[in-house]
C-alpha cells in the first residue's frame, strides 16, 4: 500500500476560481510557494498548452512572483510544478491586498466597475485580495487613482508581481 505524502496533506493551495484565461482546454500546476517566503503554501496555476510542450500562463498569480499573463513556462518532468520561466508576454501583475470592511461586497463591485471601466482583466482571491493584468500599452490612470485614494487611508496595500523573479 503507498501511502499519501503527509507534507502535502498540510498545504494550503492558493486555487484561482475564475481564471481570465479559462478555455476549453487548460492544464493545472503548482508552484511551491516556499521560494517567495510562504512555507507550506503552492499556487495553482491555469495554463494553456502550446507548441513544443511548454505552456502558457492562463491567470493572474496571486502570490507567485515574477510571472504574469501569457507568460512562456515550462513544467516538470512530471507535469506538476512550473519550473521555469522561459519568455515573458509584457504583461504585469499588479496585486492589491484591501483591508477588512463593513460594507465588503459593496466596495468589491465598486473596485470591479473602477477595473472594468480600465478595460483591464482581473481576478479576485477571496474578497479582499485583487490582481490586475495590465498589458505594456495599458494606461489605466483613473484606476490607479481611485487605489491610491484607498492606499493614502491606509485600506489597501499593493505590489507588482514582478518585483521578485521567477
Amino acid at each position: 500500500m503507498v501511502l499519501p505524502d503527509v507534507r502535502l496533506l498540510l498545504v494550503q493551495f492558493i486555487v484561482h476560481e475564475h481564471p481570465v484565461g479559462r478555455a476549453a482546454q487548460n492544464y493545472l500546476a503548482h508552484v511551491d510557494l516556499e521560494r517567495f517566503g510562504l512555507a507550506g503554501q503552492r499556487e495553482q496555476l491555469w495554463l494553456r498548452p502550446c507548441q513544443g510542450g511548454d505552456y502558457v500562463v492562463a491567470c493572474l498569480p496571486f502570490r507567485v512572483y515574477g510571472l504574469a499573463l501569457n507568460d512562456r513556462v515550462r513544467l516538470s518532468e512530471d507535469g506538476a510544478t512550473v519550473v521555469e520561466l522561459l519568455e515573458r508576454s509584457g504583461h504585469r501583475v499588479l496585486r492589491v491586498l484591501f483591508t477588512p470592511r463593513s460594507d465588503q461586497d459593496a466596495f468589491m463591485a465598486r473596485i470591479t466597475g473602477e477595473v472594468e471601466i480600465a478595460g483591464l482583466a482581473f481576478e479576485w482571491s477571496g474578497k479582499r485580495h485583487l490582481a490586475v493584468d495590465v498589458p505594456q500599452d495599458a494606461s489605466p490612470v483613473r484606476l490607479f487613482g481611485v487605489l491610491q485614494e484607498e492606499i493614502d487611508a491606509q485600506q489597501a496595500y499593493w505590489e507588482w508581481a514582478d518585483v521578485e523573479a521567477f
